[in-house]
């Protein structure tokens, strides 16, 4: 009898965290599924930025507009051999709603300077947007606590 309560309090256990788990969700470009839970345990938010134009940010449809900027989880390397940055994705917010994300390189201040030009750099604390040569990619920088947050967006068409 013992035995048979045991089983059924594990079962009970299994179904209820399956039932929290939630649906697998299917995500476009190079990450996996990016859950609430993981979003509320790392997020810290970075910036408020106006994005002049529509973009797209990690293959959706992300309008012009003022988004506040949210740290979240470590994104995945895009392949083994990368090393040189961290990557972290970073969500598109407003009024609390999340209105899309990208992945951003994350450059330490001691590094910045062999990738970027120093009269370019955004001081600590302020955040820029820029496009790019070419016309086809919007760069939005944020240098907070000593890192480098360099997230780059398509111009949508």
């Amino acid at each position: 009898m013992k035995h048979v309560f045991l089983v059924g309090v594990f079962a009970g256990a299994l179904a209820a965290s399956t039932a929290f788990a939630g649906p697998a969700t299917a995500t476009t470009g190079r990450a996996a599924a990016f859950t609430a839970a993981q979003a509320g345990a790392a997020s810290e938010r970075l910036a408020t930025v106006r994005i002049p134009r529509k973009v797209t940010a990690d293959g959706q449809p992300l309008a012009a507009g003022t988004y506040t900027l949210v740290l979240g989880e470590q994104a995945p390397p895009p392949t083994a051999e990368a090393g040189q940055s961290d990557e972290r994705w970073v969500q598109f917010e407003q009024r609390g709603q999340v209105k899309g994300r990208e992945i951003a390189s994350v450059i330490g201040a001691d590094q910045i300077k062999t990738v970027a030009d120093g009269d370019r750099i955004p001081s600590p604390g302020r955040a820029s947007v820029e496009m790019l040569k070419g016309g086809e990619y919007l760069r939005v920088w944020v240098n907070k606590g000593g890192e480098n947050y360099l997230i780059h967006l398509v111009i949508a068409h």
